[in-house]
């Protein structure tokens, strides 16, 4: 008895589910772990009790000041991680207010740094007429600063 045989059909679509099943588990993973990261430059900010959280919004900036090491003999100073020189700080934020009508300034400033730095960073600030605030880190082993109620104030 003789069998026929059929010949096989080449496939010419690729079955794509497994790879996209993978794809999209790892994009949800992402979207997850995303907001919980921070970004930035590593300071080691001073703990304090005092103080009340700030609201972010497009018009706050961060200028973060690191101590010196190896590379440099002064301290370092970023805005929003550009790396700014003290001389120049002046007409960088100029130039920021110019584009930020109602500019806000995060002073992020490393426990180990020099205070003179961050005096002559204020000073400036103080002489444009910038807001700013300092960040800091709440004393650990310390309450966290209640919120007031409305009727609380007075």
């Amino acid at each position: 008895m003789k069998r026929h045989r059929q010949a096989l059909e080449v496939i010419s679509s690729i079955n794509i589910t497994n790879m996209l099943d993978t794809a999209l588990t790892l994009l949800i993973a992402f979207m997850i772990v995303a907001p919980s990261l921070k970004s930035g430059i590593q300071v080691d900010l001073p703990e304090t009790n005092a103080g009340e959280p700030i609201e972010d919004s497009a018009d706050n900036f961060v200028i973060t000041i690191r101590p010196q090491d190896q590379e440099s003999p002064y301290d370092r100073i970023y805005i929003n991680k550009q790396r700014v020189r003290l001389e120049n700080l002046g007409a960088d934020l100029e130039a920021l207010r110019a584009g930020h009508p109602g500019l806000t300034i995060t002073v992020e400033s490393d426990s180990q740094s020099l205070s003179g730095t961050l005096i002559k960073v204020m000073g400036k600030l103080h002489e444009l007429d910038i807001d700013f605030a300092l960040a800091t880190e709440p004393e650990s082993g310390a309450p966290a600063p209640r919120e007031q109620d409305a009727d609380d104030q007075t």
